[in-house]
C-alpha cells in the first residue's frame, strides 16, 4: 500500500483536492471568473473546440467539465491555482520525496509520451539530472504542438512508465480522498459537496465523488 506507481489519476486528484480546499474556505471561489490560457490544451477536451487565450469560464464550468473527464479543463485548472499551489499540497501528501516535481499538466504528459524517442526536448526532460534541469525541459516543451489524438490512439501498450507518470501509493490517494472528505464536512454551505457529487446519476446515488 505504500509503494508509489504510475498512478494517472493523481493528474485530476491531487490538483482538484487542493481547489476543494480552498472552496471549504471561501465558497464563492467557485463563482470566480478563469481566463483561459491557450497552452494548456490537452489531447481529451471534448468542451473545447480550441482555446483561446482569455476566454472566460466560470471555476465550477471548469470543474465539472475536469470532474467529467476533460484533461483540457484540468490543465487550464492547474494553471489558475498554480503549479506551485498544486505542488505544495503534493508535497503535504507526498513529502519532500514526492516523485511528482515538477507536477505534469496532461498536456505536458502526452508530449513526453509521444514525442519521439530521440527528440531533443524529451531527451532534456528524461535525462534531466535534477528537478530544476527537469523544470527547465518543460519551459521549451511548452512550445511544442501537441501530438495528434491518432497517435495517442496508436499506442496499444503502456510505454515510457518509467520515465514520464504521476506516482502515487495507494495510502496516498486514500489520505487525499480523506482530505477531500473533510473539504466537504468543512464546508457548511454544501458547495463542495454538490460539486464533486453532481456530476453523474452514479455519483448522486453514491452520494460520493467517484
Amino acid at each position: 500500500v505504500n509503494e508509489r506507481v504510475a498512478m494517472a489519476p493523481a493528474s485530476r486528484l491531487f490538483p482538484l483536492t487542493l481547489l476543494a480546499e480552498q472552496v471549504a474556505e471561501d465558497p464563492d471561489l467557485l463563482s470566480s471568473n478563469v481566463p483561459l490560457r491557450d497552452g494548456l490544451v490537452s489531447l481529451v477536451g471534448p468542451n473545447f473546440e480550441t482555446v483561446r487565450e482569455g476566454d472566460i469560464y466560470a471555476a465550477k464550468e471548469l470543474l465539472a467539465f475536469a470532474l467529467a473527464g476533460d484533461l483540457t479543463a484540468v490543465d487550464q485548472l492547474i494553471g489558475w491555482l498554480g503549479r506551485a499551489e498544486v505542488e505544495a499540497f503534493v508535497g503535504e501528501i507526498q513529502g519532500d520525496d514526492s516523485p511528482n516535481f515538477p507536477f505534469l499538466t496532461t498536456g505536458e504528459f502526452f508530449k513526453l509520451k509521444l514525442l519521439p524517442e530521440d527528440d531533443e526536448l524529451y531527451r532534456a526532460y528524461v535525462d534531466a539530472e535534477n528537478e530544476d534541469e527537469r523544470r527547465s525541459a518543460l519551459v521549451d516543451l511548452d512550445w511544442r504542438r501537441l501530438p495528434s489524438a491518432e497517435d495517442a490512439a496508436a499506442i496499444v501498450r503502456p510505454t515510457r512508465v518509467s520515465e514520464v507518470e504521476w506516482r502515487a501509493s495507494a495510502t496516498e490517494l486514500c489520505d487525499t480522498l480523506d482530505r477531500l472528505a473533510a473539504a466537504m464536512d468543512a464546508d457548511a454551505t454544501g458547495t463542495v459537496r454538490r460539486a464533486f457529487n453532481e456530476i453523474n446519476e452514479t455519483n448522486r446515488q453514491l452520494g460520493v465523488w467517484t
